[in-house]
């Protein structure tokens, strides 16, 4: 079943709360700011500060969705504005998980930003014992740029992106708001 991504919906921060509750010790490994969103209104602050901020001064997040079931979330951040860079992030419920579904949703989301936006090289950086992660990078065309402190990153271009792996079909598969 194919997936599609939306911007995160204040609506749904119980269920993608409650997938992050099923699993939040073994996310926790990944994403220490967990621990800051305990509850739904820790979350809805959490969807509404970073709508509003965007890439370049927050987060900009998407859920992950599997036909009716929400999966995971993905989000860009860290954006530098004169170096036209950002880095991602996602992560999904474990049920979710060796199933392809973060490199479905790193491919749609790839092709998306290179498409819409200035930017020009996005990265992903994962701790050097996330395989899954490590994976999915080398399996998108991601280049190893480095490794400092135990974190990996991995780098991709707009040219290589566009060159290689662009679908301009990915573009339908973004529910965006209504």
């Amino acid at each position: 079943m194919r997936i599609y991504l939306q911007p995160a919906q204040r609506q749904h921060v119980s269920q993608w709360l409650a997938l992050v509750n099923q699993d939040r010790i073994w996310l926790g490994r990944w994403m220490p700011y967990l621990n800051e969103i305990q509850t739904e209104a820790d979350a809805k602050v959490y969807v509404e500060k970073n709508a509003r901020l965007g890439f370049y001064l927050g987060e900009q997040i998407y859920e992950i969705w599997q036909g009716e079931k929400l999966v995971g979330l993905l989000s860009l951040h860290n954006g530098q504005f004169t170096d036209r860079t950002v880095e991602i992030a996602y992560w999904l419920g474990r049920a979710y998980t060796g199933q392809s579904l973060a490199a479905a949703a790193c491919q749609l989301i790839f092709s998306k930003v290179f498409a819409t936006t200035a930017i020009e090289t996005i990265y992903i950086r994962c701790e050097a014992h996330n395989y899954a992660s490590q994976a999915i990078a080398l399996k998108l065309g991601l280049l190893l740029e480095g490794t400092k402190a135990g974190i990996l990153t991995y780098v991709l271009t707009k040219d290589n992106w566009m060159g290689t792996g662009y679908d301009e079909d990915d573009l339908f598969y973004f529910l965006e708001e209504v």
